[in-house]
């Protein structure tokens, strides 16, 4: 009766990147924050999925981590 967190992984990496922005992450390296956003978010895909190959689905998870990042900081505002 476990939750299949494969099929939420868009939502869990929205959730990594509003979380790499929320606890300061993102300015760890000295890269633009959107570059650590996506990075949260692509890590989630190499997390469930293992490091298989560029995909859709990776580029997808790296977009989601950005939009995370963007929006709690926008709200933060």
């Amino acid at each position: 009766m476990g939750v299949d967190l494969d099929t939420k992984k868009p939502f869990v990496s929205v959730a990594a990147g509003a979380l790499t922005a929320a606890t300061g992450l993102d300015q760890v390296f000295p890269l633009p924050p959107i570059v650590h956003w996506s990075l949260a978010g692509a890590s989630t895909d190499i997390f469930f999925r293992g490091m298989d190959a560029l995909d859709s689905e990776l580029i997808m998870c790296a977009i989601g981590g950005a939009v995370g990042g963007f929006v709690l900081v926008y709200m933060m505002r």
